[in-house]
């Protein structure tokens, strides 16, 4: 999740005003504090065993995490659909 208030010299992202979303891992959407934005927190469980083996993974060079799904910039209801219905694997968003 980005800065409401953007940097002087970009411009403000859209999705931070009324009607826009956000999805934060970091348990940081408040909705309370985003007022007119729809903001999902995703949530995890944390299993230290397979944080392990994805460490392993990792450390061997033998992790891979593909997207599974790509939506164009239209299809951005779709995307925040299946990213609530716990789509599994990497989505993307062509903009």
């Amino acid at each position: 999740m980005t800065s409401r208030t953007g940097h002087p010299h970009r411009p403000r992202n859209p999705s931070h005003g009324p009607g826009g979303r956000v999805a934060c891992t970091g348990h940081a959407a408040d909705p309370e504090r985003l007022p007119g934005i729809h903001a999902v927190n995703v949530l995890a469980d944390i299993d230290q065993d397979a944080l392990l083996a994805i460490a392993d993974l990792a450390g061997a060079g033998r992790l891979r995490a593909p997207v599974t799904r790509v939506f164009g910039l239209e299809e951005i209801e779709q995307a925040f659909a299946a990213l609530s219905a716990g789509s599994v694997g990497k989505l993307a968003v062509c903009v």
